[in-house]
């Protein structure tokens, strides 16, 4: 240790040189010194950590292949039942006020997803409720095809 000591109180100016030096090496494996662009980059995807085959990879690209990028934000509502008349008129509510959030891309909810069913060999496209169904046979309806 005392050598270690002596060599900074003897050369305090070639030893402030070496780090220097030192730094600008480590410094040009992380920046381009001449242009200044970074060349450290850094990938904040989960697809490369995920290993494949795994239920969570499946989960992850699903949810891509839905929504089109890793940016999701699932959003869950926790009720006794959501299908009476206030719940799903307040989904239908929170719904629009997500979609119309300026950041926000697309919107997928009961809400608003669309119900595809074959019936009598022709396919029938339609949302799973227009307004929230006020009478049980309704509720029932929309929680079956739900």
């Amino acid at each position: 240790m005392k050598w270690f000591a002596r060599l900074v109180t003897v050369n305090p100016v070639s030893l402030l040189l070496v780090l220097l030096a030192l730094t600008v090496v480590a410094a040009h494996g992380i920046i381009d010194l001449r242009t200044g662009a970074l060349r450290l980059q850094i990938d904040p995807g989960l697809d490369r950590l995920l290993p494949e085959g795994d239920d969570e990879r499946r989960f992850y690209d699903h949810a891509r292949k839905t929504f089109g990028s890793d940016e999701f934000l699932l959003l869950v509502v926790e009720s006794g039942d959501i299908f009476t008349p206030t719940m799903l008129e307040r989904l239908q509510k929170v719904t629009a006020r997500l979609e119309r959030e300026p950041d926000v891309l697309r919107v997928v909810s009961l809400a608003n997803a669309t119900d595809v069913v074959g019936i009598e060999g022709e396919i029938v496209i339609s949302p799973f409720y227009d307004d929230p169904p006020q009478d049980a046979a309704g509720r029932r309806r929309t929680r079956r095809t739900a």
